[in-house]
């Protein structure tokens, strides 16, 4: 079978650019398909390096369980999350699966491990990265089919004040409506208008704290120390951003658009009803 090159460059980080692990993917995988590029985890410290990770089309985040912790690595899949929209693999012995859904909810796209071999993790991220292409191209044709000529400045004007129209009739319209919300404390379940919402313990603690202060900020140590208990620093901070993007998760797979949960930056999550 006849693979195509992919031009864009693969990147495999690790905690230490020269271990066995990070090297198997450039001695195993054909390099006249893939092009890879190793990189060590300090490179988020040098926003050259940083730059550079916009441009690649998939990450392999090689992950040492002996030595980094999962707040750790969630953490490092955060820092990838805000620079790159691009694939990211975790490649490390088989996690938990409570600990893979925290992974999944925080960005990662799928799980290497040493089980499967070199050529069928090569496949996978190639199959993947082939369709991603397809796909700009449609894309791509798809726009120049729908270009228009340019507008003039009347037609401008007047489509501004169509929109401008339509931004404040839909405004209005979410004014009026109204959303109700009902916590069942038997079930740890949440009802929003007519749909049932099937939480976690943790969950439900989650959205009944946040809820009970709606409109209200509540700060990341509040939201800790209630969830878990014990003391709150800053290294917990992921594990409240893990279990608020679980909860966020919870209302997209059950088909409610209306966005509850806003990040307050620095400071904690807020529930906007």
């Amino acid at each position: 079978m006849k693979t195509e090159k992919i031009n864009n460059q693969l990147v495999v980080i690790s905690q230490d650019v020269l271990n066995k692990q990070s090297e198997k993917f450039v001695t195993s995988f054909d390099s006249s398909f893939l092009t890879i590029q190793l990189m060590s985890t300090i490179i988020f410290d040098d926003e050259n390096e940083l730059n550079k990770l916009k441009k690649v089309k998939g990450i392999i985040l090689v992950v040492d369980t002996d030595k980094e912790t999962t707040i750790e690595t969630c953490s490092l899949i955060l820092k990838i999350r805000d620079i790159t929209k691009a694939p990211i693999w975790l490649y490390s012995k088989p996690y938990l699966a409570i600990e893979r859904e925290v992974f999944l909810n925080i960005g990662i796209d799928g799980f290497f491990s040493d089980d499967q071999s070199m050529r069928e993790i090569e496949l996978i991220i190639l199959n993947l990265l082939k369709r991603a292409k397809e796909k700009d191209v449609e894309i791509n044709k798809t726009k120049n089919i729908l270009d228009l000529p340019e507008m003039t400045s009347k037609n401008k004007r007047n489509n501004y004040q169509n929109r401008k129209n339509n931004n404040v009739y839909n405004e209005k319209l979410e004014e009026k409506r109204k959303v109700e919300i009902v916590l069942d404390s038997e079930l740890e379940n949440i009802w929003v208008n007519d749909l049932e919402v099937l939480l976690s313990s943790k969950q439900f603690v989650l959205a009944e704290l946040l809820i009970s202060n709606k409109n209200k900020v509540v700060d990341y140590a509040t939201i800790y120390v209630t969830i878990w208990g014990g003391e709150y620093d800053k290294d917990k901070r992921n594990m409240v951003g893990a279990i608020v993007a679980q909860l966020r998760s919870k209302f997209e797979r059950n088909k409610i658009s209306t966005k509850f949960i806003y990040n307050v930056p620095n400071t904690g999550y807020k529930f906007v009803l």
